[in-house]
């Protein structure tokens, strides 16, 4: 049992002081100087002024001497005995007939026992939560707390099924535990999507997606569209979303990946000038997903193209324009490419090349000068190069000059007949076309005709060939390749002096002859 406190005995002072009467009220002679006293000695049923104990309440008794003629407490309760709900500090206060002011010791009162207040966003304390979709709980309380999850925030977010709870943490080992909300987790059957037609299709084409459900409030994504069926034209990841009749809950269905066969963009390599056939010759990177290649050629107006040709086959690498006169004048050509849907990509004809066209004439101190046009389609063109052939030797490089420079003057060419090309540097990631170098048509100085280009270098007899050809000339060249007239490889052939080849094997058409990859000379196989 608890021992009686007595209160400390406190010395008469004079001082102004309101005074509340009996009715609570203040009384009209509060102005008058007031006297302290301590007759009437109040105690307390505590063994300390310093209360620290682990209840949310407490019940405070008071016993005392004499009849006071008014009680009341400092945080203004008028009754003696009375219940503390918070922490703080408390006194109390009697007052006699003479208006003497007897008080006691403050009584500091701390609660360890408070409940912890937990709530969740609703207020309910039963929780049914949609797979995928979250709660937040809040607790309140006036020290620091811990979740069953092992949390010590004021909330926590929470996503999956079970109770939740929070404890006090006290440094007398007052544990409090708050109410229990409990969340439960529900997962609605997912609602398959039915495809009518293939999910992977041609451009243009489409397929058709339908909601395994009679639910009619269905949201596609991301097609914005409401309804059990779609008609679906672009590539894409979609899905649809209704609620679910039991719970309410947003569902979510499969996804079903949409792919469309968009055509590629195709992009010529470069156009050269072929050695044998002195035309224009194109050459690209062979795709196997190609079914067949067009070949436009810009026309006499601007920005107008033609069919050139038709190529079918993925394996198809080049094509050589036999209608082209490369010395008179530049080329622009584009390639359009279709897939096995027998599309194209629009853009192809975006991707245009021009051609470099070279022009020469006489100085008149006798220099041989050059001028050629930009090539357009490769990017950067580094520089310009510039080959020399004498008297039908091979083409060495003299110079090399900024892609910023179109004009060369040759002031000491050699005696004799000269022919001259301009090559490019540039950067080609086209792999099939091997050692194709892009040059310009050949001029020549010197010489009267065409005919004399390739007449003075090395001939074929007979042409037509039946079986067997020979060459004559002033030298037996290193190498003998045949091409198709397309410029397709077909065999190699190690010459030889006063030697004998057969292509009675081949088929008969036109084929071309290459000399040490210098020049080309066409030939009839009948």
């Amino acid at each position: 049992m608890c021992s009686m406190i007595r209160l400390q005995t406190v010395i008469f002072l004079c001082v102004q002081f309101f005074v509340l009467n009996l009715n609570g009220q203040f009384d009209d002679s509060s102005n008058s100087t007031t006297c302290y006293t301590n007759k009437f000695n109040p105690e307390f049923e505590f063994n300390s002024n310093n209360i620290d104990t682990c209840v949310s309440s407490l019940e405070i008794k008071v016993k005392y001497q004499g009849k006071p003629v008014y009680a009341y407490w400092s945080d203004g309760e008028a009754s003696i005995n009375r219940k503390v709900y918070y922490s703080g500090s408390y006194q109390l206060y009697f007052l006699d007939s003479l208006k003497c002011l007897d008080t006691s010791v403050v009584l500091n009162i701390t609660l360890k026992g408070n409940p912890i207040s937990v709530y969740s966003q609703n207020g309910a304390e039963e929780i049914t939560l949609c797979k995928g979709n979250f709660v937040t709980i809040y607790a309140y309380h006036t020290e620091e707390i811990v979740w069953n999850t092992g949390e010590t925030s004021s909330y926590i977010t929470v996503e999956k099924g079970g109770p939740y709870y929070a404890k006090s943490k006290s440094n007398k080992s007052c544990v409090i535990t708050s109410d229990t909300i409990h969340v439960t987790v529900v997962e609605p059957k997912v609602v398959s999507v039915k495809i009518t037609g293939d999910s992977t299709f041609c451009l243009n084409d489409s397929c058709t997606l339908e909601a395994d459900t009679k639910d009619s409030d269905i949201y596609w994504y991301p097609y914005g569209n409401y309804g059990n069926k779609i008609t679906v034209k672009y590539p894409g990841v979609y899905y649809f979303y209704n609620k679910d009749s039991v719970y309410g809950c947003n569902i979510k269905s499969q996804e079903i990946n949409i792919k469309v066969k968009t055509p590629e963009i195709f992009n010529l390599c470069m156009i050269t000038n072929d050695s044998g056939t002195a035309k224009n010759k194109l050459v690209w990177e062979s795709k196997a997903w190609v079914t067949k290649y067009q070949v436009f050629r810009e026309t006499n107006i601007s920005g107008e193209f033609e069919l050139l040709a038709e190529l079918k086959g993925a394996s198809q690498d080049s094509y050589i324009d036999t209608s082209s006169q490369p010395r008179s004048r530049p080329y622009t050509y584009y390639i359009d490419a279709f897939d096995s849907c027998g599309n194209s990509a629009f853009e192809n004809r975006y991707y245009r090349h021009t051609t470099l066209h070279l022009t020469a004439n006489l100085g008149v101190s006798g220099e041989n000068n050059l001028n050629w046009s930009d090539y357009v389609g490769i990017y950067p063109i580094n520089s310009y190069n510039v080959y020399r052939s004498n008297d039908n030797k091979s083409f060495v490089k003299i110079t090399s000059l900024s892609s910023s420079v179109k004009s060369f003057s040759d002031f000491n060419p050699p005696k004799g007949s000269n022919r001259y090309y301009i090559g490019i540097d540039a950067p080609n990631n086209c792999s099939s076309s091997g050692s194709t170098a892009l040059v310009s048509n050949t001029v020549a100085f010197g010489i009267l005709s065409d005919t004399r280009l390739s007449a003075d270098v090395i001939s074929v007899s007979p042409n037509p060939i039946t079986d067997v050809f020979t060459i004559q000339g002033p030298w037996v060249p290193k190498s003998l390749k045949i091409y198709t007239a397309a410029g397709t490889f077909v065999q190699q052939i190690n010459p030889e002096m006063d030697a004998r080849y057969h292509i009675g094997h081949l088929s008969s058409g036109v084929y071309l002859l290459e000399f040490s990859g210098n020049f080309r000379v066409k030939i009839v196989k009948i």
